[in-house]
């Protein structure tokens, strides 16, 4: 009995790794070349407007329904899916900003950051290529 759980524990973070993605915050390759927690957190919640360089940001989102947007806001915002909709909302009725643009797919997101050099996304590392750069990893 003790071998099997052994067994499992040693197993668990292999089916826990392939369960969860391994998102990464990505920019053109023209864009900063890194950013912390905090200053992703600001940009993905309109409390900040600027890359690190200074020039405005183009933030996107994936669509609230996707596992990737879930798993970012849980580990970068903190928050769930249902609360990131209510603080945009407020936001956007009562003018204090506008929410990031929602893509349909990261494909779509990718394209977009590589042919904007002020856009910012986020993508499950296996989706990286050389026309996005990594520049936090939560």
């Amino acid at each position: 009995m003790q071998r099997m759980i052994k067994g499992i524990l040693f197993l668990l973070p292999f089916f826990i790794s392939s369960v969860m993605a391994e998102i990464v915050v990505v920019v053109n390759p023209l864009g900063p070349d890194e950013f912390t927690r905090i200053q992703v957190k600001k940009l993905y919640l309109g409390q900040a407007k600027k890359l690190p360089n200074g020039n405005l940001a183009k933030i996107y989102e994936l669509p609230k329904q996707s596992r990737l947007h879930k798993d970012f806001h849980a580990l970068v915002t903190g928050r769930t899916p249902a609360q990131v909709n209510a603080y945009w909302s407020k936001n956007v009725f009562t003018g204090l900003g506008q929410k990031p643009e929602v893509v349909s797919s990261t494909q779509l997101l990718r394209r977009k950051i590589a042919r904007n050099k002020n856009a910012i996304g986020y993508l499950d590392i296996a989706e990286v290529d050389d026309s996005v750069k990594i520049v936090y990893r939560p």
